[in-house]
């Protein structure tokens, strides 16, 4: 199909050809639509070298089915983007992948949605404001996340039993918890002062810049983001530069009520006959 105002063509492909169409057609869309599973490597690589980029949405968890795409986008110099926060896949991708990607002009770009596209805009932002302004990079960020609308799906979920239950037999996860809260850092990465995502002790409240907050449970996967970013800008961001981020929250009953909350959902995540 292509678009008349931006001439992009695009094609929508997966392992079931008549779903794809209901998908299209609940949208009122038209496209091609291709088939394609991702353990068919033939049909696979067909796919990513006849395109420019490839926007993977097939997830949970990613970590079983992105690499293969990854690779191959790698090999055959095709961009690739999808919406996964798993840390693991991330590491796993860059170490893997990286220098292919390098010599091919591949862009791989994990994490383009919620996770952690806000998070790592913002602190950019926040930096460059700061050098703009004061010539200098920032001794520390601090990311508070407001009120939303949306939630867990059953996939996030899903994704999340699955990494936890498989812990560091995952692609990417044992690299990843030896790098601690550097987890993503680039192969020249020199590390820094944080020691952890969480603003403040994972079972308390705060009160921050004349705000009550929580601990804000995604700050683990878009920690490491930022963190990656200003390594890969060359430390502009600040060479000792500490990035938080935490829930903003209305007054210090719902500051607590959200800490009892998150600690009861993860209690029946890592408790197995809970889950």
């Amino acid at each position: 199909a292509a678009s008349p105002s931006t001439r992009v063509r695009w094609a929508i492909a997966g392992r079931s050809p008549s779903k794809l169409k209901e998908v299209l057609a609940s949208d009122g869309m038209e496209c091609d639509v291709l088939e394609c599973d991702v353990t068919d490597m033939t049909a696979l690589e067909n796919l990513v070298s006849s395109t420019r980029v490839v926007a993977n949405y097939a997830g949970t968890p990613f970590i079983d089915k992105a690499l293969p795409v990854v690779e191959l986008c790698a090999k055959h110099g095709t961009h690739y983007v999808d919406i996964t926060g798993e840390v693991p896949l991330h590491r796993a991708s860059y170490d893997r992948y990286n220098d292919a990607c390098v010599a091919s002009g591949a862009i791989v770009l994990h994490g383009c949605g919620f996770d952690s596209v806000p998070s790592d805009l913002g602190a950019f932002m926040a930096a460059s404001a700061m050098c703009s302004r004061h010539g200098c990079g920032c001794s520390k960020i601090t990311s508070l996340m407001g009120a939303a609308s949306g939630g867990f799906s059953g996939g996030t979920l899903a994704t999340v039993v699955a990494l936890m239950a498989s812990g560091n037999a995952l692609p990417g996860a044992a690299e990843a918890a030896s790098r601690g809260a550097y987890a993503l850092d680039p192969s020249k990465g020199i590390g820094g002062p944080d020691k952890g995502s969480l603003a403040c002790a994972p079972w308390l409240v705060g009160y921050q810049h004349g705000k009550w907050t929580a601990p804000f449970i995604m700050a683990s996967v878009n920690a490491p983001v930022v963190r990656k970013s200003n390594a890969l800008l060359s430390y502009s961001y600040g060479r000792a530069m500490q990035y938080t981020e935490v829930q903003e929250c209305p007054n210090l009953p719902v500051a607590a009520m959200m800490v009892l909350g998150l600690g009861s959902a993860l209690l029946s995540i890592v408790i197995p006959p809970v889950r």
